[in-house]
């Protein structure tokens, strides 16, 4: 079984920019709603989330 890293670890492996985005596509989501462009997000959670996770699963 593949041992768990913590959060602090985890976070110091990924870039510091990809950080920054991820955090600035939820505060636009979150304060800025409607204005979201449903097809851009629904790119994102189909095929961009999944990357990531897969690249969060390696680490």
């Amino acid at each position: 079984m593949k041992e768990r890293i913590n959060e602090f670890e985890l976070l110091s492996q990924i870039d510091k920019n990809d950080l920054k985005g991820l955090n600035a596509v939820r505060n636009f989501i979150a304060h800025d709603y409607d204005s979201v462009d449903d097809e851009i997000l629904e790119i994102v959670l189909r095929v961009h989330i999944p990357k990531l996770k897969e690249q969060l699963l390696k680490l």
